[in-house]
C-alpha cells in the first residue's frame, strides 16, 4: 500500500508541473566589478491558480546559484528558486545547430557511398590482377590475341587507377569539410553549454494574473579593466584625461543595449561585520618598476613611467569555467539526451569535453582602496559574449599640471616632458594602462600607478624632439700617461642642451662621476660645472632655466690613478641582438 501511496504522489508531483510556464527574459542591467558581475533581469509571465513552476531558460551556466533573487509586486508567493540544465539545446534538431549536424550527415553518407564504389573497383582491380598471366599454361595464343589482352589490360588498369585518384581527391575534400562543419558545431555546441543553465521559480497564486519579475544574480566569466588617455596640446599646463574601461563578457548571454555600471568594489561581500585591527606606520617601500626614471633627493622620490611604445593590454580579470565544465560533464553522462549529435571524426575534439581554442584572458593584480567606486555609464552599451574587450566611456577630466623636462645624455640622447598633476585623489583612479598624446601625436603607452603617489600624481609625456641634448668626450682635454708603476687617466665631457621650443623651459639634467670601491683606485672629481652631486652615488644634478632657442653647456672632468698592470673600464656597453652569417 505504502509503494501505490509513492507511484500516486510521484504521478502527482510530475502533473502538477506538466505544463511548465516558460517565459522569456531580458537583461535590462549590468553591474560589473572587475571579475564578475550583477546581472538584473526582466521577465512577464501569466500564472494559473495554484502553484506553478515558471522556466526561464537561456541563462548563463556561469551564475552562482546561491546569489539568485527573486522580486515582485504583485500578491502571491515564491515557493522556490533553483537551476536546471537544459539538456534540450543539445538535441539539435533546430536551428543552427540542426543545420549543421544535417549538412554532416549528408557529407558522412557521401564520403561512405565514394568509399563503397572505392572497394568495388579496388576488388576489380585485385580480379585483374590476379589474370593478368595471358592464357595460364596456354601457350597457344596467337600474337594479335596477346596484343589484344595486353591492350585491354592497359586501358582498363588506367581507367581504375584514374577513377580511384579522382574518388581519393573527392574523399580529402568531403573530409576536409566534414572537419570544418565538425569544428564549427564543437564550438556552437560549447557556446550553447555557456547558455545552458534554466532558472526554475515555484510560485503559489491565488488568481490568474500577469506578474513581472525581477530576477537578479551574480555570474562570472567577465570583467572590466582601467583604461585612460591624456592628452595636452601644449606646455600651458592643461591636460585632457579621458576615463575609459575595457569591458570583456565571457558568460554566455550577450548583453543587449544594457544599463551599465562598472564597480571597484568587491562582489563576494561577507555578511559579517568588519573587525579593525592594529593600524601601524612603517616607512614606505618604493615599488620599483621597469621604465621609470631614477628619482633623488632633490626630486622628492617621485615616479614617473616612460611610455612604451606598444599597444598591448592585459584584461584585469578571473576566468573561472568550473562551472561549465561541470555542466559539460554531466551532459556527457547523460548521452541519451543528446544522440543524434555525430561524435565521428579523427580530427574532432571529444564532444564538450574541451573548450574549442580561444585565447585565455590574461590577468593582473592590482591594489584599490577598500573604500569602492561605482561608475554609472550614461549610455546603454552592447557586449557581446564573445571574450573581446570592448571600449566604454566613463568620463573626461580637465586637468592643471606643471611640466618639466628631465634629461640623462649618458644614457638616452632625448629628454623626457613630464607633467604633475596635483589633486588625483578626487578622481576615483585605479591602476590601468593610459595612452599619452602630446601636440597630436602618439608618444606611448604608460601606466597609472596610485600606489606610491601622495598629493601629485607623475606622468612622462614621453621624448620631445625639440630639446636638443648632446654629451662629447672632449679628447683635446682628455688622456692617459703611466707615471711609475701607476696609470693616470683623465676625461673630459660636454654636455649641450639647447630649446627649440619658442616658449622656456626649465629641465633636470643628470650624469654622473664614477665612485672607486677598490683602495689602489683613486677618483679625483676636477669639474662639475656648479652641479649639485650626491656623494654616495657621484650622481650629479643641474636645474637649467633655458629661454626660447638658448642653449648651455656643462663640463664633468675626472682623473683616475690605478696600477698600471691593472684595467679600469670607463665605458658602459648595452647588450642587443643583431644577425650572424
Amino acid at each position: 500500500m505504502k509503494t501505490i501511496f509513492v507511484v500516486f504522489l510521484s504521478f502527482f508531483t510530475f502533473n502538477s508541473f506538466a505544463s511548465d510556464i516558460i517565459g522569456k527574459s531580458k537583461i535590462e542591467k549590468v553591474k560589473i566589478f572587475l571579475t564578475g558581475a550583477q546581472i538584473e533581469r526582466t521577465s512577464k509571465v501569466s500564472l494559473k491558480t495554484g502553484r506553478n513552476r515558471v522556466v526561464l531558460p537561456d541563462i548563463s551556466a556561469k551564475l552562482d546559484e546561491k546569489s539568485i533573487q527573486v522580486r515582485f509586486q504583485e500578491e502571491m508567493k515564491l515557493m522556490s528558486v533553483s537551476t536546471e540544465l537544459d539538456f534540450s539545446i543539445f538535441e539539435g534538431k533546430e536551428g543552427k545547430i540542426g543545420e549543421l549536424n544535417d549538412s554532416l550527415k549528408f557529407v558522412e553518407g557521401r564520403i561512405q557511398d565514394l568509399n563503397d564504389v572505392k572497394s568495388a573497383i579496388d576488388s576489380e582491380k585485385e580480379l585483374l590482377n590476379k589474370n593478368k598471366e595471358l592464357g595460364g599454361n596456354n601457350s597457344n595464343l596467337t600474337v594479335e590475341e596477346i596484343e589484344k589482352a595486353a591492350n585491354f589490360y592497359r586501358k582498363r588498369m588506367e581507367k581504375i587507377n584514374k577513377e580511384l585518384t579522382d574518388i581519393r581527391n573527392q574523399i580529402n575534400g568531403l573530409n576536409k569539410k566534414k572537419w570544418l562543419l565538425q569544428s564549427k558545431l564543437d564550438v556552437l555546441n560549447f557556446k550553447e553549454s555557456t547558455k545552458s543553465n534554466q532558472i526554475i521559480i515555484i510560485l503559489d497564486s491565488k488568481k490568474e494574473q500577469t506578474v513581472n519579475l525581477d530576477i537578479e544574480y551574480f555570474v562570472s566569466g567577465c570583467g572590466w579593466e582601467p583604461n585612460y588617455n591624456l592628452s595636452a596640446k601644449d606646455l600651458s599646463g592643461k591636460i585632457t584625461m579621458e576615463y575609459k574601461a575595457k569591458v570583456f563578457n565571457d558568460t554566455g548571454n550577450d548583453w543587449e543595449n544594457v544599463e551599465m555600471i562598472l564597480s571597484t568594489g568587491n562582489p563576494n561581500l561577507s555578511a559579517t561585520f568588519p573587525e579593525l585591527s592594529p593600524w601601524y606606520l612603517n616607512y614606505q617601500t618604493y615599488i620599483q618598476t621597469k621604465g621609470k626614471v631614477a628619482s633623488n633627493k632633490d626630486r622628492g622620490e617621485k615616479n614617473y613611467y616612460i611610455p612604451e611604445n606598444n599597444m598591448n593590454w592585459d584584461m584585469v580579470v578571473v576566468n573561472n569555467e568550473n562551472k561549465v565544465r561541470e555542466i559539460q560533464q554531466e551532459v556527457q553522462m547523460n548521452a541519451r539526451y543528446y544522440d543524434n549529435i555525430p561524435k565521428g571524426g579523427e580530427q574532432r575534439q571529444v564532444f564538450l569535453g574541451k573548450k574549442p581554442n580561444q585565447t585565455n584572458v590574461v590577468y593582473r593584480t592590482i591594489e584599490v582602496s577598500h573604500l569602492s567606486t561605482e561608475f554609472e555609464i550614461k549610455e546603454s552599451y552592447t557586449i557581446p559574449s564573445d571574450r573581446n574587450p570592448y571600449l566604454v566611456d566613463i568620463k573626461e577630466h580637465e586637468l592643471n599640471c606643471t611640466f618639466e623636462y628631465v634629461a640623462v645624455p649618458k644614457m638616452e640622447k632625448d629628454a623626457f616632458l613630464l607633467a604633475q598633476i596635483p589633486g588625483w585623489e578626487s578622481l576615483d583612479l585605479i591602476p590601468g594602462p593610459t595612452r599619452v598624446y602630446f601636440d597630436g601625436t602618439y608618444v606611448g603607452e604608460s601606466w597609472i600607478d596610485t600606489r606610491n603617489v601622495e598629493d601629485t600624481l607623475g606622468l612622462s609625456f614621453g621624448r620631445d624632439s625639440k630639446i636638443m641634448v648632446s654629451r662629447e668626450l672632449l679628447t683635446e682635454f682628455s688622456n692617459k700617461k703611466v707615471i711609475g708603476n701607476n696609470r693616470k687617466d683623465s676625461y673630459t665631457y660636454e654636455i649641450t642642451v639647447k630649446n627649440t621650443r619658442n616658449n622656456a623651459i626649465e629641465l633636470d639634467l643628470h650624469d654622473q662621476v664614477p665612485i672607486s670601491q677598490d683602495s689602489e683606485i683613486s677618483v679625483v672629481v676636477d669639474e662639475i660645472s656648479s652641479a649639485n652631486k650626491e656623494e654616495e652615488t657621484g650622481i650629479l644634478t643641474w636645474k637649467v632655466k633655458l629661454g626660447p632657442n638658448e642653449s648651455k653647456k656643462y663640463r664633468i672632468s675626472f682623473t683616475l690613478k690605478y696600477p698600471k698592470n691593472k684595467k679600469v673600464q670607463v665605458r658602459s656597453f648595452r647588450t642587443i641582438s643583431c644577425p650572424s652569417f
